[in-house]
């Protein structure tokens, strides 16, 4: 297996193969593809084409960053990842697909998904806890989508089962860009000159004859 050559850092993105029910699912994924290439950052993800998954690694390409997927073999034809645009790793199970995204990556954002997105969430926050990495974990909630999944994180909380600190190894973020905060630097804004508007400078003191 061949590694990235580019040393662009890269976000995970865990989402959905779907595009689930509502406009509003795919509207964030674009959103964040484009939020996350305007920060200069890269995208690995699981390689999929369609869906969720399809939406943000577009966004990312179009925006000009660089996408890594990582696909298992057997999912290769499922998902159908787009090898005309994005570097695509297969591999032989959906376990080395995880490790090495989670290796790959310097933190993870979880959009709208259905049990592989979950599986994945809980496996980096599980790692978190152990020790094994620390990297930032987010989930995007806009809209509500997580609001179920983070009452039952709560009850975990109070029945005792999980302590608080461990609650809030996940992250939430309302919005693209408050969780963006939460896992690489702010967007780099234009430099401004530090020579005032003519208008405003003050002329120079005429010099004396000799």
């Amino acid at each position: 297996m061949t590694m990235p050559a580019s040393r662009v850092e890269r976000v995970g993105v865990f989402c959905g193969a779907r595009p689930g029910a509502r406009p509003q699912h795919l509207r964030l994924a674009t959103e964040f593809g484009e939020a996350l290439a305007q920060r200069g950052t890269g995208l690995v993800y699981g390689a999929g084409g369609v869906g969720i998954m399809g939406a943000v690694a577009d966004a990312v390409l179009d925006a000009g960053a660089p996408v890594t997927g990582v696909i298992p073999r057997q999912l290769y034809e499922r998902e159908q990842p787009d090898e005309s645009r994005t570097e695509v790793i297969v591999v032989e199970t959906m376990h080395e697909r995880k490790a090495l995204m989670y290796r790959l990556a310097v933190g993870f954002a979880v959009l709208p998904g259905g049990l592989g997105t979950l599986d994945e969430l809980l496996e980096v926050a599980t790692w978190n806890q152990l020790g094994i990495h620390h990297k930032p974990l987010v989930l995007v909630n806009q809209g509500g989508f997580f609001d179920p999944l983070l009452t039952l994180l709560d009850n975990m909380v109070s029945d005792g089962f999980i302590s608080q600190e461990e609650r809030f190894v996940i992250q939430v973020a309302s919005g693209v860009e408050e969780a963006l905060d939460c896992l690489v630097s702010p967007a780099p804004r234009p430099e401004r000159s530090t020579i005032p508007p003519a208008a405003s400078r003050t002329p120079a003191a005429p010099t004396a004859a000799t």
